[in-house]
């Protein structure tokens, strides 16, 4: 920011923000995004209390980020549906066969996820390529395992270098029962 008159006796400024869960702002006027979500930036004169503000929206990160999760049918590699949060998966509805979850992802910017899934069984695993599949594959032929009925939490975290390395985006977690 620029104090006008240039020759003002008092050339301070203070900068503040009004909420300092998404944004923080120093006294030089540099921002930093915190989180995702609005807020507004002030900036007061010391000399004649003037102020100037800023409304600053903080978008989330697009591609380094896990959209949802799908049910996959190891045996054919066919989608069968999308895991939302808290849905309920009749399992009789498909043929019974060996089931994967893939993790999707927008563009090409995610290189590994680790994934964690909870419940009546449980698996960690580090995919390093699409797709990000929870119990792996071989070039998009999916490997697959039993769920058995009951509760689970399947959770990801997208990172933009190999073996979990780079830029890690947020975490997505959902939960499903069989």
């Amino acid at each position: 920011a620029q104090l006008s008159p240039l020759n003002a006796s008092d050339q301070q400024m203070i900068w503040t923000s009004d909420n300092t869960n998404i944004v923080m702002v120093d006294q030089k006027g540099m921002v930093h995004a915190l989180a995702e979500g609005d807020a507004t930036i002030t900036v007061r004169t010391i000399d004649g209390n003037y102020t100037a503000t800023a409304s600053i929206e903080v978008l989330p990160n697009t591609t380094n980020r896990i959209t949802g999760f799908t049910l996959v049918d190891s045996e054919s590699d066919e989608d069968l549906l999308q895991l939302t949060d808290n849905s309920i998966v009749n399992i009789y509805d498909f043929p019974r066969v060996l089931y994967n979850i893939r993790a999707n992802v927008p563009g090409e910017e995610v290189k590994s996820i680790e994934m964690r899934l909870s419940g009546p069984i449980s698996r960690s695993w580090t995919e390093h390529q699409a797709p990000f599949a929870l119990f792996g594959d071989q070039s998009g032929d999916y490997y697959g395992s039993d769920l058995p009925d009951g509760t689970y939490v399947i959770s990801g975290i997208p990172f933009t270098g190999p073996e979990a390395s780079g830029d890690q985006g947020s975490e997505k977690t959902i939960t499903f029962t069989i």
